[in-house]
């Protein structure tokens, strides 16, 4: 959002400098249009008192010359100016248009999570924690691990280390202080175990009776 703002804040100060390129050549081209007009009069004037400058009418007719020349190259300057000024007030406007877009979109995702975080609420409010037996190591680490996910599963101890967890039955156990949990053959940290298989879980509901 912030690059954004200081691109259009670019595109400004680029414009203004631009249009002061252009008030400076026009100010060029005026100037040089009164020394057209003065070298004109001068010509003229030096044909009606010696008809012998004709050389120096000619040096003033290539002076004048360069001079439309180069009025010329600043008239192209102008239009490409112009166009870059057309250009420039383009893209600021499609920032304009990208910045309300993505001040839009911020403010939908941050207004929906918001919501989630009201649902979270709601649903961890209501949930149906999980109570370990007391005195139980495996037990009660395997409690506090469920009851801290934020996704809801059913949880009823078959025996020792055993469970249903959602629509699985998984065993627990200590290794080096660490809960891990048997799954499909192998031990996992419940930790990884929770990540894996939590969501999941808690759409499919509790294993039919």
């Amino acid at each position: 959002m912030f690059r954004r703002h200081e691109a259009i804040q670019n595109c400004h100060v680029d414009t203004q400098r631009v249009k002061n390129a252009i008030d400076l050549a026009q100010k060029d081209i005026f100037q040089k249009r009164q020394v057209a007009i003065s070298l004109a009069a001068e010509v003229q004037k030096q044909k009606e008192l010696n008809g012998e400058i004709d050389k120096e009418i000619d040096t003033y007719k290539v002076k004048f010359d360069d001079v439309q020349g180069e009025l010329a190259s600043l008239d192209q300057q102008i239009q490409m100016y112009e166009d870059l000024i057309c250009e420039k007030d383009n893209q600021i406007e499609g920032m304009k248009v990208d910045l309300v877009d993505a001040e839009k979109k911020k403010k939908q995702e941050e207004e929906h999570f918001k919501q989630q975080l009201l649902d979270e609420a709601a649903k961890r409010q209501q949930r149906d924690w999980y109570v370990p037996t007391t005195g139980d190591k495996v037990d009660e680490m395997f409690a506090h691990a469920v009851n801290s996910c934020p996704h809801v599963v059913h949880v009823t101890k078959l025996g020792d280390g055993k469970y249903t967890y959602g629509s699985k039955t998984v065993f627990a156990k200590m290794v080096q202080e660490n809960l891990v949990i048997r799954v499909s053959g192998g031990y996992m940290l419940v930790e990884e175990f929770l990540k894996n298989y939590a969501e999941a879980e808690s759409k499919a509901g509790p294993p039919a009776q």
